[in-house]
């Protein structure tokens, strides 16, 4: 599967290529910029931007603050724009990867952005069912536990983005 993703992307990764994905990606984190904006929250303050994870109790505190519309807008815009940030990303990782190192290197590598997708996507779902089924004054485990699943998901998506850029800098480097 990995052979053949390398090979998909090495056809199809060109540096024009490279530079559309990453105007895509600078105006996608522009629009998180508005959706932070629309939802009155400072950088940092949404589930999926905290950097340090966060629990059920300070996931209530963000929901209530949002209000019925806010947590709608963010369940949303979890499912619509960063689906779509996630596709940018990933593509972007995965060219820089195959344009940077050798096949049989990249096939191994590409690893960390498809983890770092599907770490971001499961905290999408789950972020989005947290908005969507949040209930003030009501507490119940399974809640919390989906929210411990959901914070989990967000460290593992900032550690594996992490992970993938500093492959792509050291491929860089290597190029030197």
């Amino acid at each position: 599967m990995l052979g053949e993703l390398e090979e998909l992307l090495s056809r199809r990764a060109t540096w024009p290529s490279v530079a559309l994905l990453l105007a895509g990606f600078v105006f996608v984190f522009l629009l998180f910029g508005l959706r932070r904006k629309l939802l009155g929250q400072a950088f940092g303050q949404l589930l999926d931007e905290r950097l340090k994870g966060y629990t059920p109790a300070q996931a209530r505190q963000l929901f209530a603050t949002l209000g019925t519309r806010g947590s709608s807008l963010y369940a949303v815009s979890q499912l619509s724009l960063d689906v779509v940030f996630v596709g940018i990303y990933g593509t972007l990782f995965g060219f820089l990867l195959v344009r940077l190192y050798e096949p049989e290197t990249a096939r191994l590598l590409l690893l960390a952005p498809l983890l770092t997708m599907a770490a971001d996507l499961l905290e999408d779902v789950l972020t989005a069912a947290l908005a969507w089924s949040y209930r003030e004054n009501v507490r119940s485990w399974p809640w919390d536990l989906l929210c411990w699943a959901a914070a989990g998901s967000t460290l593992a998506k900032f550690l594996l983005f992490f992970l993938s850029f500093v492959l792509v800098l050291v491929g860089l480097v290597l190029r030197l």
